[in-house]
């Protein structure tokens, strides 16, 4: 079974493509899927198919700030959105194209003082061996490491 579906907006901006890639490249068992013209109906129906638990779409705010929103799938193929919302506000990117390119993280730990909101959007995770990420999310940041590189750094906001 696989985990979770990253998505963007249908025009994503650098920003918001820059947040999926970390996301994906954290999260062991996601996809990170363009979204394209499609609905989020439809890639709620393609995520159901290919049995996702979890769908993280990203998209635009206004004022140039972007929204991390969670949907949870069930087995009968309903589904309900996840609070709280994470608005990133503004991003601190590692500018090694080397670190983009590694493979995908296996195993993920979560810390920080949000933690525990963090592990109720992203429940359940599996725990494996091999490259590991960490996800810290703070009162206002959130940073996404592959090994010892931090990917991203985000000014964040959670919303209920």
């Amino acid at each position: 079974m696989l985990y979770l579906l990253v998505t963007t907006g249908k025009k994503p901006d650098f920003l918001q493509k820059l947040i999926a890639n970390a996301l994906f490249l954290s999260v062991p068992e996601s996809l990170l899927e363009g979204r394209g013209k499609r609905t989020i109906v439809s890639l709620l129906k393609k995520a159901h198919r290919l049995h996702f638990s979890r769908i993280c779409i990203i998209s635009k705010r206004e004022g140039g700030a972007s929204e991390m929103s969670f949907i949870s799938l069930e087995e009968d193929g309903s589904w309900q959105r996840l609070s709280p919302t994470i608005i990133a506000q503004y991003a601190v990117a590692c500018e090694e194209k080397k670190a983009w390119r590694q493979a995908q993280s296996r195993s993920l730990k979560l810390a920080g003082t949000k933690r525990a909101a963090l592990q109720q959007l992203l429940s359940p995770l599996n725990a494996d061996s091999g490259p590991v990420s960490s996800i810290t999310a703070g009162a206002s940041s959130l940073s996404f490491k592959l090994g010892k590189t931090e990917l991203l750094k985000l000014g964040v906001k959670y919303e209920k």
